[in-house]
């Protein structure tokens, strides 16, 4: 489950490029809420994940990140896998 909420944070950042930081902070905080990621605060790093969000993602990914309300819903977003590698700190693109 902890994978996917950071896929999901992964996809964020692959397809908020053309969001604002208000549309990928939502998106970033419902990912999180759905998978129960960061309830801890222990989780991927919020702030890293809506950066990423606002340079690579696009608006229809954001928008189906918000909308989403099962993991189900996620999976069906553009970019999750992405947004995995971002949260975790990968930088060279490799899966770890």
């Amino acid at each position: 489950m902890k994978w996917l909420t950071i896929a999901a944070a992964a996809a964020l950042l692959v397809a908020c490029g053309e969001g604002n930081e208000k549309q990928c902070r939502e998106a970033v905080r419902n990912i999180f809420r759905i998978t129960g990621v960061n309830e801890s605060g222990s989780g991927p790093d919020e702030h890293a994940a809506v950066r990423s969000c606002r340079a690579n993602a696009s608006s229809e990914s954001i928008r189906c990140m918000i909308q989403a309300r099962t993991v189900d819903d996620l999976a069906k977003c553009d970019g999750v896998t992405e947004l995995k590698r971002a949260s975790r700190g990968d930088r060279d693109g490799g899966g770890r």
